[in-house]
C-alpha cells in the first residue's frame, strides 16, 4: 500500500506563505527602523528647536550674562505634570539658570562642557525616560536686534562688528519621551497587523491562484482513477495541460494503450486455446468412451490408444503455438526468418494422416510449384 504524502498544493501554499512572512518580516523591520529613525530626528529637531528659541533670550552687556525667562510663554516648563526641563551654565560649568522642574537635581552638572554629547537618553529627575539636547553659543548684545541676526556660534556683534566678550554658555533642555515612544508603539502595532493582514490576503490569493492552477492535475487524477480493466480505451486528455505535466500524461496514455494490448492479446488467446482445444477434447472424448466399450479387444483398444497418444501431443502442439503467438504478439520473442519450401511444409503436415488416408482410400494431391518458398522460422512454424 502506497503511504500518502502531503499534497502539492499544500505543500506549495506552505512555502508561498513562508517565503511571504520572511519577506513581509524582513521588510517590516526596514520600514520600523527608518520610521523609528525619522521620528528619533524629527524629535531631535523639534528639542533643538526649542533650545535655539531659549538660547535667544540669553544675552550679554558689558560682561554680564542675562537670562529672560517668561514662564508664561513656555508652561511646558512649570508643568507639574510631565514637565520639560533646561539647564544653563557658562562653560567653566558655573550654573546661570535652570528651570524650576529641576528643583534640586542636575541635568549636565560641573563636568566638562566639552565632553558633552548634542543628544542623549537619560533618565528625568521624576524617573521618566527622556532625552537632553545640549548646545553650546554665545550670547548675543543686549542691544542686538535679535530676529535679524544669527545667533548660535556667533562672536561677532552684528552691529558693530566688533568681537563679543570670550562667553560661552551650555544649555542643555530635556523632555519626556512619552510621546515618542508611543509614536513608535503605535508603528510597531500598525505595522504588525498590517503584515498579518498582507500575510492573510496574500494567503488567500495565494491559495486560488495555487488551487487555480493546479487543476489539471485534480482533473488528471480524478481521470486516472476512474480507469479501469472495463474503459481501458479511454485515453487522458492533453488539452489544457502544461508543458511541464503533457510528458507524463504522454506516457500515462502510452502505458494505457499497452496495458489495451495486453488485455485484447488475452482475450485473444483465451479465445483461441478454446476454439483448437474444443475439437481435439471432443475427439478425445470419444476415442476414450469407445475404448471403454470395446475394453476386451485389445488390438482395438491399443489402437485407440495410440490415436488418443497422438490427440494428446496435437493439443500439446497447439498450446505451444498459441503460447508462441502470444509471445509473439507482445514482441517476447524473437524470430529467426529463413526460407522454407511451401511443398516440404505440406508433406510434414499431412505426414501424421498418410495411414487413416490409407485406411480409409483417400487420396490427397498438392499442387504447388517446387520453387515456391516463403520467409519464417522453421522451429515455430
Amino acid at each position: 500500500m502506497v503511504r500518502a504524502v502531503s499534497s502539492i498544493q499544500g505543500r506549495l501554499i506552505g512555502s508561498l506563505l513562508c517565503a511571504s512572512a520572511l519577506i513581509l518580516l524582513g521588510a517590516g523591520l526596514i520600514l520600523n527602523r527608518a520610521f523609528e529613525r525619522q521620528f528619533l530626528d524629527e524629535f531631535d529637531h523639534a528639542l533643538r528647536s526649542k533650545a535655539e528659541t531659549l538660547a535667544i533670550l540669553v544675552t550679554q552687556s558689558k560682561g554680564e550674562v542675562e537670562f529672560d525667562f517668561a514662564d508664561e510663554l513656555m508652561p511646558a516648563f512649570e508643568a507639574e505634570r510631565n514637565p520639560e526641563y533646561f539647564e544653563l551654565r557658562f562653560g567653566t560649568g558655573v550654573l546661570l539658570e535652570k528651570s524650576r522642574s529641576l528643583g534640586s537635581a542636575e541635568l549636565i552638572g560641573e563636568a566638562r562642557q566639552e565632553a558633552l554629547p548634542s543628544q542623549k537618553y537619560l533618565q528625568l529627575p521624576d524617573g521618566r525616560a527622556g532625552r537632553m539636547t545640549v548646545i553650546r553659543f554665545v550670547p548675543h548684545m543686549k542691544d542686538d536686534i535679535s530676529d535679524k541676526f544669527p545667533l548660535l556660534s556667533s562672536s561677532v556683534d552684528p552691529l558693530t562688528g566688533q568681537p563679543l566678550a570670550d562667553i560661552q554658555i551650555v544649555l542643555a533642555i530635556a523632555k519626556g519621551t512619552e510621546a515618542l515612544t508611543a509614536l513608535n508603539d503605535s508603528l510597531h502595532r500598525t505595522l504588525m497587523l498590517s503584515s498579518l493582514g498582507l500575510l492573510l490576503a496574500f494567503g488567500l490569493i495565494t491559495h486560488w491562484l495555487v488551487k487555480i492552477n493546479l487543476q489539471p492535475l485534480n482533473i488528471i487524477a480524478n481521470e486516472v482513477k476512474q480507469l479501469d480493466s472495463d474503459n481501458l480505451t479511454d485515453r487522458i486528455r492533453t488539452r489544457k495541460v502544461s508543458r511541464e505535466v503533457q510528458p507524463i500524461v504522454i506516457r500515462i496514455n502510452e502505458l494505457l494503450e499497452r496495458l489495451e494490448r495486453a488485455f485484447e492479446r488475452e482475450k485473444r488467446f483465451s479465445s483461441n486455446v478454446a476454439h483448437e482445444l474444443k475439437t481435439p477434447i471432443a475427439e478425445f472424448r470419444s476415442l476414450v468412451e469407445v475404448a471403454q466399450t470395446w475394453r476386451d479387444d485389445k488390438e482395438l483398444v491399443e489402437r485407440y490408444f495410440k490415436r488418443l497418444l497422438g490427440v494428446a501431443q496435437r493439443m500439446d502442439a497447439t498450446v505451444s503455438t498459441l503460447l508462441l503467438l502470444a509471445r509473439l504478439e507482445s514482441d517476447q520473442y524473437e524470430i529467426e526468418f529463413e526460407p522454407l519450401s511451401v511443398v516440404d511444409l505440406i508433406n510434414e503436415a499431412q505426414h501424421p494422416f498418410l495411414q487413416e488416408f490409407a485406411r480409409r482410400n483417400v487420396g490427397l494431391v498438392v499442387s504447388c510449384p517446387d520453387d515456391l518458398f516463403i520467409r519464417s522460422d522453421a522451429d515455430k512454424f
